[in-house]
C-alpha cells in the first residue's frame, strides 16, 4: 500500500491542489490528520477536494474549536475571528457535519497505521488542550515506546508542522513516526509525505507553488491583518523578509491558542 500523508491545511485549497497534483500516481491510499480550518481563506474548496480524496482522516484542534466550541484558534483576537466568521459563512452543514463527525485519534490495525492529530493517545489526540504543542521531533523515540509494534507500523502525527520521519526500530521498536509536516502553512509551500508500506520507506516531500490567489481572496475576504507583510527579526535582528517567514512557529500570529 502506497500512502499520501497530509496534514495542517488550514483551508488553503491552492496549497492542497498542487500538492494532489504532485501525487505519485502509485499512491493508492490518503490519509488526513486534521485541521481542516484555518485562516487561509478557502475553507469550503480545501474541505471539498479533501472529502473527495480521503481515505482515512482524522480531525485537528482549529476543527473543533471552530466548528464544536464557536470560536477562532489564532493567537490573535482579529484573525480568530475572522477564522470563525469565515469558516461559519463558507462550509456547507455537509461538510461540517463530515468534519464534526470525525474522531482525532484512530487505530487502524488492519492496515497497521495509528493516526492521530497532535499526540497519539485518545485523550490528547486533538491538541486543543493548553500547553498540548503535539510531538516534536526529539520526542518521537519516547512516544514510540509505547505503541505495540506487534499492532502497528507506522505513527502518523500532525499538528506541529515540522516535517519529520525515525525509524524507530534502531531503539529497539519496530515502528516508523512520521510527521508529514504542513500543507497549509507558509504560504508558498506545501509539505506532505509518501509512505510504501511494502518496503518500509517514507518520504517527506515538499511542493512550491503560488500564493498570489490566496493573499487575492483573503484581501478580498476582510482579512483584518495582511501577516504575509508584518517584518519579523532573524537571529542577527533584522527584517526577514516576508518569504522566508514561516507559519506557526516562526510568527506568533500562528502559535496556536493556549487560553482555550
Amino acid at each position: 500500500m502506497k500512502l499520501a500523508v497530509l496534514a495542517d491545511l488550514h483551508a488553503n485549497s491552492p496549497a492542497l491542489n498542487a500538492v494532489l497534483d504532485d501525487l505519485p500516481t502509485s499512491v493508492d491510499t490518503v490519509v488526513y490528520l486534521g485541521d481542516f480550518i484555518g485562516v487561509m481563506g478557502f475553507p469550503r474548496e480545501t474541505v471539498a477536494a479533501a472529502r473527495e480524496h480521503a481515505d482515512y482522516a482524522v480531525k485537528g484542534n482549529h476543527d473543533v474549536a471552530v466548528l464544536e466550541r464557536n470560536e477562532g484558534h489564532v493567537n490573535s483576537r482579529p484573525l480568530s475571528e475572522f477564522e470563525l466568521e469565515h469558516t461559519k459563512t463558507n462550509l456547507t452543514d455537509e461538510q461540517v457535519d463530515w468534519i464534526t463527525g470525525l474522531q482525532a485519534y484512530a487505530e487502524l490495525p488492519d492496515i497497521g497505521l495509528l493516526l492521530a492529530h497532535a499526540q497519539p493517545r485518545p485523550e490528547a489526540a486533538v491538541g486543543i488542550t493548553p500547553g498540548n504543542t503535539g510531538v516534536s521531533k526529539g520526542e518521537f523515540p519516547r512516544v514510540v515506546a509505547a505503541v505495540d509494534s506487534t499492532v502497528y507500523e507506522y505513527v502518523l502525527l500532525g499538528h506541529t508542522h515540522d516535517q519529520a520521519v525515525l525509524d524507530c526500530s534502531q531503539f529497539g521498536n519496530d515502528v516508523t513516526i512520521l510527521n508529514p509536516g504542513s500543507v497549509g502553512q507558509p504560504m508558498g509551500e506545501a509539505e506532505y509525505a509518501v509512505v510504501e508500506t511494502g518496503d518500509g520507506t517514507a518520504n517527506c516531500r515538499t511542493v512550491e507553488y503560488d500564493a498570489t490567489p490566496i493573499k487575492t481572496r483573503l484581501r478580498d475576504a476582510g482579512v483584518p491583518v495582511t501577516w504575509w507583510w508584518l517584518p519579523s527579526l532573524n537571529d542577527r535582528g533584522t527584517a526577514t523578509p516576508p518569504a522566508l517567514i514561516r507559519c506557526p512557529t516562526g510568527h506568533p500570529f500562528f502559535h496556536h491558542r493556549t487560553n482555550t
